[in-house]
C-alpha cells in the first residue's frame, strides 16, 4: 500500500477508534455525572450543550470549505496559495469568533425565559459564559485544520481528540466525584480545549514550517470562492440541527428540566446509532463522484441497490439490537427510574432506521452534486419537524416531541427513495424489489428476537452479553442467506477481504 492509501487507512481507523471510544466514555460517564448532579442540573448542563452544538453552525460550511480548497493547493504543492488560503480563512474565523461572543451574550440574556429561580439563572450564565468562551477560541483554530485534513495527517488530529477525552474524562471523575457543580464541569471542557488547540498549532508549526500567516496573504479573492461553497454545505447542516438538536430546548421549554434528561437517556442510544452507520457507509461519496464522472450510469444504479441493501440489513440489525436489548440495557446502565425513557427510544428507533439505511441515497446525490433540491425539502422538513414537536409537547409530553421528531423522518426517508432512483434511472418499484425482502426478514427476526428477550431475566451485563451471542448471530447468518443471492454474498466476502489485506490487489 502506497504512503498516501496508508496515511487514510491509518486516519479511518483510527476515527473509528475515536467514535467507539467516545461512545463508551459517554455511555460510562451519563449515570455518573447525572447521579452526581441530579436530573435537574443535569437537565441544565444538556440545554446548555445543546445551545454549544448551535453554536457550530456559526462557521457557515467555511471549515469544510476552508479544508476542501487547502487540500486542492496542497495537491498542487503550492505553499504560497496554500499561505494565502490560510491567512484569509483565520480572518473570516477571528471575526467568526466575536460573532460567537455576541451570540453568547444573547443566550446569557435569555436565561429568564427557562428559569425563575435566581441561582438556577446564575449558573447558567456562568456555564453559558464559560463555554461560548471555549467556542469562540476553538474557530480561529478550525482554519489550520484544512493543514491536517489536507495532508491526509487525520491520525494527528485524532490522537489530539484521544488525548482531550482520556485528560477530560479524569477531570470530570475527580471534580464531579468530589461534589463540584456543573461550573467546575464547564471550566474543565474549557481548559482542556484551550490545551489541546495549543498542542494542536505547536504539533502543525513542526510539521508544516513551509506555510507561513502573513497580512499580505490575506486576500480578498479567495472570499467568493470560500463562501460560495460554504454556503451548499451550510445549508444542510442547518436542516440537520433543525431536525435533530431542538429536542431539549422545546422539552425545557414546554415540559421540564427533568424530562430533558429523561428523553436524552433514550435519545442519546439513538444518536450514538444514527453516527456509527453514518461513519460505516460515509465513504461512498467519492465512490458515485468518479462513477458520473465517467458517466457509467449503470455502475451508479448497481452499486446504489447493493448497498441499499447492505445498508438497511446492518441498519436493521444494529438498531433492532438496540431495541431489543434496550430496556434491560437502560436499567442495567441508569437504573430502574430511567426505564420509562425505554419508549423514546422507540419512538425514535424505528423511524431512524428507515432514515439511515438510506445513506446510499444521500451518497448518491452528494455525489451526483443534486445537493440544491435536497437542501430545499431538508429545510422544509425541519419546519415542520419544530412545529409537531411543539404542537405535541403539550398534550403528550416527551412521546409528543419523539413522534414530532419521528414521523417527518419516515416522510424525509421516503422522499429520498423517490428523488434517488430518479436520480439512477430507476423506479421505487426496483427499489422495493430489492430491499423489501431485508426489511421483512429482517422485521420478523427483531420481532422474534424480542419476544424471546422478553420472557428472560437479564440481570446483569454478562447475562445481556451472552444472549445477544446467542441471537444476532443466527440473524446475520439469516438475513445474509435468505434475502442475499450468492453472487452478492460473494461480493460482500471479497470485499472484506480486500478490506483486511487478504484479497490481493484490490
Amino acid at each position: 500500500m502506497n504512503k498516501r492509501g496508508g496515511l487514510v487507512l491509518r486516519g479511518s481507523l483510527l476515527n473509528a477508534l475515536l467514535l467507539f471510544s467516545n461512545i463508551a466514555v459517554s455511555l460510562y460517564m451519563m449515570p455518573f455525572v447525572i447521579h452526581a448532579l441530579g436530573d435537574r442540573w443535569y437537565g441544565m448542563w444538556t440545554l446548555v450543550a445543546t445551545f454549544m452544538g448551535y453554536y457550530g453552525y456559526l462557521d457557515f460550511g467555511l471549515s469544510v470549505a476552508t479544508q476542501r480548497f487547502i487540500a486542492g493547493a496542497i495537491g498542487k504543492q503550492d505553499h504560497e496559495e496554500v499561505s494565502r488560503l490560510l491567512t484569509t480563512a483565520l480572518g473570516i474565523f477571528t471575526m467568526l469568533a466575536a460573532i460567537t461572543l455576541v451570540v453568547t451574550l444573547v443566550v446569557v440574556w435569555s436565561a429568564p425565559y427557562f428559569f425563575t429561580d435566581g441561582g438556577e439563572i446564575w449558573t447558567f450564565r456562568v456555564v453559558v459564559t464559560v463555554l461560548g468562551l471555549s467556542v469562540a477560541i476553538n474557530f480561529p483554530v478550525a482554519a489550520f485544520n484544512g493543514l491536517l485534513t489536507g495532508n491526509l495527517r487525520y491520525d494527528v488530529a485524532t490522537y489530539i481528540e484521544l488525548g482531550k477525552l482520556a485528560f477530560r474524562t479524569g477531570l470530570i471523575l475527580y471534580f464531579i466525584g468530589a461534589g463540584y457543580s456543573i461550573i467546575a464541569l464547564a471550566l474543565i471542557v474549557l481548559c482542556v480545549d484551550v490545551g489541546g488547540n495549543v498542542l494542536k498549532l505547536g504539533v502543525m508549526r513542526r510539521m508544516f514550517s513551509q506555510v507561513g500567516i502573513r497580512r499580505q496573504y490575506f486576500t480578498r479573492e479567495r472570499l467568493p470562492e470560500l463562501f460560495n461553497y460554504g454556503a451548499k454545505t451550510f445549508i444542510n447542516q442547518l436542516a440537520n440541527l433543525l431536525q435533530l438538536k431542538m429536542d431539549a430546548p422545546i422539552i425545557a421549554a414546554f415540559i421540564n428540566l427533568s424530562a430533558v434528561t429523561l428523553f436524552n437517556v433514550g435519545g442519546q442510544l439513538v444518536y450514538y446509532f444514527r453516527n456509527l452507520i453514518i461513519n460505516l457507509t460515509g465513504v461512498m461519496v467519492p465512490v458515485f463522484a468518479q462513477f458520473h464522472a465517467t458517466q457509467n450510469k449503470k455502475a451508479i444504479r448497481h452499486t446504489y441497490f447493493f448497498t441499499s441493501k447492505l445498508c438497511a440489513a446492518i441498519s436493521l440489525l444494529v438498531g433492532g439490537a438496540v431495541m431489543v436489548f434496550g430496556k434491560d440495557f437502560i436499567n442495567l446502565w441508569m437504573g430502574p427510574a430511567y426505564v420509562q425513557a425505554y419508549t423514546v427510544l422507540l419512538i425514535l428507533m424505528i423511524p431512524t432506521i428507515l432514515y439511515v439505511s438510506q445513506q446510499p441515497a444521500m451518497a448518491v446525490i452528494y455525489g451526483l452534486g443534486e445537493m440544491g433540491i435536497l437542501a430545499k425539502v431538508s429545510i422544509l422538513v425541519a419546519l415542520v419537524n419544530i412545529a409537531m414537536c411543539i404542537s405535541l409537547a403539550g398534550p403528550l409530553g416527551m412521546v409528543g416531541v419523539a413522534l414530532g421528531i419521528g414521523i417527518p423522518m419516515v416522510f424525509f426517508s421516503m422522499f429520498l427513495v423517490a428523488f434517488t432512483v430518479r436520480l439512477v434511472q430507476a423506479t421505487v418499484t426496483d427499489y422495493l424489489r430489492e430491499v423489501m425482502g431485508v426489511f421483512l426478514v429482517g422485521g420478523i427476526m427483531q420481532y422474534v428476537s424480542w419476544y424471546i428477550v422478553a420472557s428472560l431475566h437479564i440481570a446483569n451485563y454478562g447475562d445481556l452479553i451472552v444472549s445477544f451471542l446467542a441471537i444476532y448471530p443466527v440473524q446475520i447468518a439469516a438475513i445474509l442467506f435468505l434475502t442475499f443471492s450468492t453472487s452478492e454474498i460473494q461480493q460482500i466476502k471479497e470485499t472484506g477481504l480486500h478490506a483486511l489485506g487478504f484479497g490481493g490487489k484490490a
